[in-house]
């Protein structure tokens, strides 16, 4: 029987997954996930924006901060799709932040005890070779990432995990290019470097028999030091395409504890901003402007003491 070496049994664990629905059978393998881990990261859980608080009662014991990848006000056309969730275990100790970010990207301010950690969860689109459109979406989470990077110095750690779309070995994929720039550029680190990774496929196509990793932890430097294991997962009963991914640090937190998850709120996005959106403003603060009724003593008064 092989044994766990001690510091990885009491290590921080974090598992990333796509779980490609909520029915009872992923719902329970997401049970299973996070009796090994403090905090999981979905991808694909396919709830509208109002529902995701379901999981919370589903899984029991457990915060959770998510966005979905559907409008709550459109009418659905075919089966559900995207989303991504941060589900933390309430037997951790510690403090979260949500921070908003776009319907394929949710993060926060992770604190355990005296350290915090900015933790980014992603679902990317696919991978191209030619389609444009899709390298720009993923550029712009990239972005979107290190925007939220530049306002956070103060933080200790950065761990980035998801479903990246991404084989790191298809060199002439747009998205690895993007991802390995990006990486550089903001003194990351791919966790598959790692001498103790142990990871043999994370995505599997039954239909063509073909294997591919995908899904990826990316972590600042300094939290790569504190790596201590890191692997995929391949339980019989995952009924999804996809494999978890357990990152295992060596970090010394609290347990049994509630985590406290606080409110966020929601900021526009001026960088993004089109003509378009800045004529609707306008209009908008124009027409909550013409319902202020001001006395018309005020408007004529002279006394600067009234």
């Amino acid at each position: 029987m092989l044994m766990m070496d001690k510091s990885i049994h009491n290590a921080f664990k974090i598992c990333s997954f796509n779980s490609k629905g909520h029915r009872i059978d992923k719902i329970d393998y997401m049970k299973h996930l996070l009796t090994q881990c403090d905090v999981l990261l979905l991808q694909e859980h396919w709830y509208l924006e109002r529902d995701i608080q379901l999981l919370e009662g589903l899984l029991g014991n457990v915060q959770v901060y998510g966005v979905s990848g559907m409008d709550d006000n459109e009418l659905l056309s075919g089966r559900p799709y995207g989303g991504c969730a941060i589900v933390l275990s309430n037997n951790l100790k510690c403090n979260f932040l949500p921070i908003h970010i776009s319907n394929r990207c949710c993060g926060g301010v992770l604190k355990l005890d005296h350290i915090s950690i900015l933790l980014f969860n992603i679902y990317m689109p696919c991978d191209t070779l030619y389609d444009y459109s899709n390298l720009d979406i993923f550029q712009n989470i990239l972005n979107d990432i290190s925007y939220t990077c530049s306002e956070h110095e103060d933080i200790d750690y950065v761990i980035i995990g998801g479903d990246f779309n991404t084989d790191l070995s298809r060199m002439n994929s747009l998205h690895t290019q993007a991802l390995n720039n990006f990486v550089q550029n903001e003194e990351l680190v791919f966790c598959d470097m790692s001498d103790t990774a142990d990871i043999l496929f994370t995505y599997e196509n039954v239909s063509s028999s073909t294997e591919s990793i995908i899904d990826h932890f990316i972590v600042s430097e300094n939290m790569y030091r504190n790596l201590l294991d890191y692997r995929s997962i391949h339980d019989g009963n995952n009924l999804s395409d996809h494999a978890p991914i357990l990152l295992s640090l060596n970090l010394v937190t609290s347990r049994e504890h509630k985590c406290d998850v606080r409110e966020y709120t929601k900021r526009p996005q001026w960088d993004k901003t089109t003509d378009s959106n800045i004529a609707d403003y306008k209009h908008a603060l124009s027409e909550l402007f013409s319902h202020i009724k001001l006395p018309l003593n005020a408007l004529y008064c002279q006394d600067t003491t009234c």
